[in-house]
């Protein structure tokens, strides 16, 4: 899991979801971002999410042959819950992202 290298805190941001993105400040090669977890209590992390060909050009440097980008999905169970309009946002605009690597 890591930063979505999309991610846009323009486009949606993810407050009823749990968080929220502050600041989103472009870098050459990504962003540095501050996002406030809504917890109890709540606590800021500070950030960086690098450009797509970033992470491609690490892990191919980390010796994998092999790597695939995963969008994140919704439990049937969080869906039924909450409905699929609920989770749109999260979907079209997610902070997070799987990225798995291979030999």
């Amino acid at each position: 899991m890591t930063v979505n290298p999309n991610f846009s805190w323009k486009k949606s941001n993810s407050t009823k979801y749990g968080l929220t993105v502050l600041k989103q400040e472009p870098l050459s090669e990504g962003f540095y971002s501050e996002t406030e977890l809504h917890t109890n209590p709540p606590f800021m992390i500070k950030y960086f999410g690098w450009s797509q060909s970033i992470y491609e050009w690490a892990v191919t440097e980390a010796g994998f042959k092999k790597f695939s980008w995963h969008p994140i999905e919704i439990p049937k169970q969080a869906i039924e819950q909450y409905t699929e309009d609920y989770w749109q946002d999260f979907l079209d605009n997610c902070l997070i992202i799987g990225l798995s690597c291979e030999n």
